[in-house]
């Protein structure tokens, strides 16, 4: 209830900003307008699709302020994204991850972007393009593993966050094609992981779970350790902030990685926020 009770408190007050007194007109003519109707209607869907619509367009240095608080309250509105109608086409897969990815180490920060498959069965392409036509994804080819039909596509490292707003998502097969429109938000600006460095000290890496949004997975952080050809040897999910112990005497072990998680939906597909270090295994050994 108290998460909800902040969201409505953050419309209340979105509406207070663009409001002015003008009869018996509400809200000051902003492109946010036909959003903030919608929303006091309790129209959700049409305040989606009304969103959808500007940010396609250039935005003033006010919507970029303003509209990624109005997509947490539509969030809020529509059982964290699941009511939004996207459905993935089985023809692809059965179910698609994308995961916005902030990546640290000891002497930089990165971010890339990676979409994840489940129930593939055949190779296809994926892209993925913003508003303004610059892909992140540009027709990579999703191939099933061995795992059962599981398939990922990642983008390059940037040494900046991707641009939030309006994206396009691609697949095709021969003739087949499926697309979809999805609004990524900008990476939270909370450091979930941080690295403290010392001369003569080994890194210490402290963390914090974020909190969740209501009618969302929870929060978590993954302790994974990798072999050298990064696959998974050992891994622990934590939903509570407590101490890392990590399991450092297993065969073949080389790299220690964490990972903050925090979820949200666009109809059937899983959106993750994912903040990440990864360190050689000797260097996390105490």
């Amino acid at each position: 209830m108290k998460i909800k009770i902040n969201y409505l408190f953050t419309v209340i007050f979105l509406f207070l900003v663009a409001s002015q007194a003008n009869g018996n007109n509400w809200f000051q003519e902003t492109p946010l307008k036909n959003v903030y109707v919608a929303l006091v209607d309790k129209k959700p869907m049409k305040a989606w699709q009304q969103l959808l619509l500007i940010l396609k367009k250039p935005l003033t240095s006010e919507i970029h302020q303003q509209w990624p608080l109005v997509f947490d309250v539509l969030l809020q509105e529509t059982r964290c994204g699941q009511d939004i109608p996207v459905k993935i086409d089985n023809n692809f897969a059965n179910f698609i991850r994308v995961v916005l990815i902030k990546h640290y180490n000891l002497q930089q920060v990165e971010y890339h972007v990676k979409l994840s498959f489940e129930g593939v069965d055949a190779p296809f392409t994926v892209k993925l393009t913003d508003s303004n036509g610059r892909r992140l994804i540009n027709n990579k080819t999703a191939k099933q593993s061995e795992a059962h039909g599981y398939a990922e596509v990642e983008s390059d490292y940037f040494p900046h966050t991707y641009s939030a707003g309006v994206y396009d998502l691609v697949l095709s097969r021969g003739k087949h094609r499926w697309h979809v429109t999805l609004i990524l938000p900008p990476i939270p600006d909370q450091d979930w992981i941080k690295i403290k460095t010392q001369a003569s000290v080994k890194p210490q890496i402290d963390y914090s779970i974020p909190s969740q949004i209501a009618a969302c997975p929870p929060s978590k952080v993954k302790q994974q350790v990798l072999d050298h050809r990064f696959d998974l040897l050992w891994q622990k999910v934590l939903l509570t902030n407590q101490p890392l112990i990590w399991s450092y005497d297993i065969t073949n072990a080389h790299r220690a990685n964490l990972v903050v998680n925090k979820s949200f939906y666009q109809g059937d597909i899983l959106i993750e926020w994912a903040q990440g270090v990864g360190l050689p295994i000797g260097l996390v050994k105490y």
